[in-house]
């Protein structure tokens, strides 16, 4: 197991980037070089859309349409493309019980 290395020297750290090469290079290859640096940019090495924005002087909220197409890619390719859409289409997970019941709003103190 690597060390822990922050999002900015993963890239430069011999371990992580055999790593990335195994893990990520194949999901990079199905979401083409148009979104795959995007892709790494925001889900690896976690930066924001704006600053993303401002290092390729994109235009404001462009990376967002981007990064849509780019997950949008990446679900068609893991055959997920018609399952995630919208609020109205979500079933509500929880870690409660099948007997359980929980009401928000409501206080057991007294």
């Amino acid at each position: 197991r690597p060390p822990f290395v922050t999002p900015a020297a993963a890239h430069s750290h011999p371990d992580c980037r055999g790593i990335l090469t195994l893990i990520v290079a194949p999901q990079l290859d199905a979401a083409g070089p148009e979104f795959s640096g995007l892709l790494v940019d925001v889900c690896c090495f976690l930066k924001r859309l704006e600053e993303v924005e401002r290092e390729r002087r994109w235009p404001p909220r462009s990376a967002k349409v981007v990064l849509q197409l780019g997950l949008d890619r990446l679900a068609r390719h893991y055959g997920l493309e018609g399952r995630a859409r919208g609020g109205g289409n979500a079933s509500v997970r929880t870690w409660l019980a099948d007997d359980a019941n929980f009401v928000v709003g409501v206080s057991d103190a007294v």
